[in-house]
C-alpha cells in the first residue's frame, strides 16, 4: 500500500513531534493545522482502496458485455455447479453489486447456511414483472441458496448500496413461466443454463418451470 505524506506546515508536522518537543511551550501545533493535515491525508489513504474497487468494477462490467458472459460463464461452471474460479468470480461480483456499483437489478443476495450458520452472498439478477421483483435459480434445485432460503422460512437480505431484509416467497411451478421468461430477457448469462430460447412463448417455459425455483421478493418493514 502506498504511504503518502504532505509537506510539513508551519511549526512542523504533529506526527513528528517528540514527547519532549510537545512539552516545549515554544512548539505550537494549532487546531487548524491538525484539521488541515487530517483533511489532506485521510482521502489519500483511501485512494488505494478506491483504485482497487474501481479496477475490479471496470473489469467485471467489461466481462458482463463479453461473449464469455453471453455463453453462460462456461469457464466458471462444470456439470451445473460453479468451479473454484466460478466461486471466486461470484464473490467479487457480489462485492461490487453489494456496493451499489452495478445496475439496480443486479444485487447481492445474502442467506444463512442451513448447516453452517454462516452468512454467504452471491450476485443475483432480479426479474421484474407486473410491479413485483423475483429471484430465480438458474441452476435449479442444485443452488445452495435455494435450500438456505427454504430452511430460513424465506428470510434473506438484498444488498445494493444498502442492506435490506426481505421475505422470499416461493412460487408454485404453475406460476413460474412468465417470470422465467422475464428473467432470461434480462439475465443474459443465465440463458445457456436453461433449455428454452428467451424469445419462446410462455408455454415453452411452463414445460421446464418445475426445475427452476422462483421466489417473489417481499420487503420486510422495520418496526416503527
Amino acid at each position: 500500500m502506498l504511504a503518502c505524506r504532505g509537506e510539513p506546515l508551519s511549526h512542523g508536522d504533529p506526527d513528528d513531534v517528540s514527547p519532549g518537543a510537545a512539552a516545549d511551550p515554544s512548539v505550537h501545533v494549532s487546531p487548524l493545522h491538525l484539521a488541515t493535515d487530517a483533511a489532506v491525508h485521510e482521502p489519500m489513504k483511501r485512494w488505494p482502496v478506491a483504485l482497487t474497487v474501481g479496477a475490479l468494477t471496470g473489469g467485471l462490467l467489461l466481462y458482463h458485455r463479453s461473449d464469455g458472459y453471453r455463453n453462460g460463464n462456461r469457464p466458471f461452471y462444470r456439470d451445473g455447479r460453479p468451479t473454484r474460479a466460478g466461486r471466486a468470480f461470484g464473490r467479487a461480483w457480489s462485492v461490487v453489486a453489494g456496493l451499489g456499483l452495478t445496475p439496480s437489478y443486479i444485487v447481492s443476495l445474502e442467506t444463512t447456511g442451513r448447516r453452517t450458520g454462516r452468512v454467504g452472498s452471491i450476485p443475483m439478477v432480479l426479474a421484474d414483472l407486473g410491479g413485483e421483483r423475483y429471484v430465480v435459480s438458474m441452476l435449479g434445485e442444485r443452488s445452495p441458496w435455494v435450500h438456505n432460503v427454504r430452511a430460513a422460512d424465506g428470510r434473506a437480505f438484498l444488498r445494493h448500496g444498502r442492506r435490506r431484509e426481505v421475505h422470499l416467497v416461493e412460487l408454485p411451478p404453475e406460476a413460474r413461466a412468465p417470470i422465467l421468461k422475464a428473467y432470461l430477457h434480462r439475465a443474459v448469462g443465465a440463458r445457456p443454463h436453461m433449455p428454452v430460447d428467451p424469445s419462446a412463448p410462455v408455454a415453452e417455459f411452463a414445460r421446464v418451470a418445475a426445475r427452476y425455483p422462483v421466489f417473489r421478493v417481499e420487503p420486510v418493514l422495520a418496526d416503527p
